[in-house]
């Protein structure tokens, strides 16, 4: 894979992108001007701002039918990573296609039907354990890397569960991917797109009911629940910027014309969002 700079500095501008009127489909990024690649197949490929919506570019329906055929998988004690790919990619046609089939396998692989056997492959282990080790997004890459689509992965600050409004980030070990399907690098985090926390409470609030009645806020960590949230697939830039910073934003602060982003994302509240689909609630 090519050399290219990465974060892309042309996703990194004070104001993001938004629709010039309501109803209109036109994107007037304010980003700028990056060459488009002639080679749309080249592997090395310059970033530049997507022009269109998720929605022009990616519709579920579509993929009802090669999704059903990706859950049917179930990946052999023995078999290697090669091996399982050439089954996973079969029906791909082209890039979108790849990746697509990549994020549903890790999404929703019933692992616990996976069994542990007395000799594993590495690959087998890997993706057995993935969600007690958190490597989703590492399983989602290592698919990616087997085909011909360009990705880079991006790592910045993401706002968790515990995140509250005005928190300074203190770390920056969050990681997410970016694929270049359909003539266009679109972003993907395989690992929130998996799974949800729900019933988390920091203890720090009361509550009010429906009647406006006091409740005691008690801590409580929270269950995980697995599934696919297709919020985490392909989200455009100007979406993701809500919880999600890229770490070398901070490092590259003359990029910016104006004032750094990064205020605005310290205040900014984090919500849920995307359709949910339960898949699995095991582990």
């Amino acid at each position: 894979m090519g050399k290219s700079t990465w974060p892309p500095t042309c996703w990194t501008r004070t104001t993001w992108p938004r629709r010039s009127s309501p109803g209109s489909t036109q994107l007037p990024w304010c980003w700028p001007i990056c060459k488009e690649p002639k080679d749309p197949d080249a592997t090395d490929v310059g970033p530049f701002p997507s022009r269109r919506l998720k929605s022009d570019i990616f519709d579920a329906v579509n993929f009802s039918e090669k999704d059903e055929f990706v859950k049917s998988l179930r990946p052999e004690p023995l078999a290697s990573d090669a091996e399982f790919a050439v089954r996973l990619f079969e029906p791909s046609s082209c890039c979108l296609d790849s990746v697509r089939a990549a994020f549903c396998f890790v999404c929703c692989l019933p692992v616990d039907e996976l069994a542990k056997a007395e000799v594993e492959s590495e690959f087998y282990t890997r993706v057995r354990r993935m969600r007690q080790t958190d490597d989703m997004a590492e399983v989602f890459d290592w698919m990616i890397e087997l085909t011909n689509v360009p990705s880079k992965k991006i790592f910045g600050y993401k706002k968790g569960a515990d995140y509250e409004s005005g928190m300074e980030a203190r770390r920056s070990g969050g990681n997410w991917t970016a694929c270049y399907v359909e003539g266009e690098w679109r972003l993907i985090d395989p690992l929130w797109g998996v799974q949800i926390l729900t019933k988390f409470d920091t203890g720090n609030y009361s509550k009010l009911d429906d009647q406006g009645n006091v409740e005691d806020s008690r801590k409580s960590e929270g269950q995980l629940i697995y599934g696919c949230n297709e919020f985490y697939f392909l989200t455009a830039p100007e979406n993701l910027i809500i919880t999600h910073f890229p770490v070398e934003e901070l490092r590259q602060g003359s990029c910016w014309p104006g004032p750094s982003p990064w205020p605005s994302f310290i205040e900014c509240r984090s919500s849920f969002q995307g359709r949910w689909t339960r898949c699995s609630t095991t582990a």
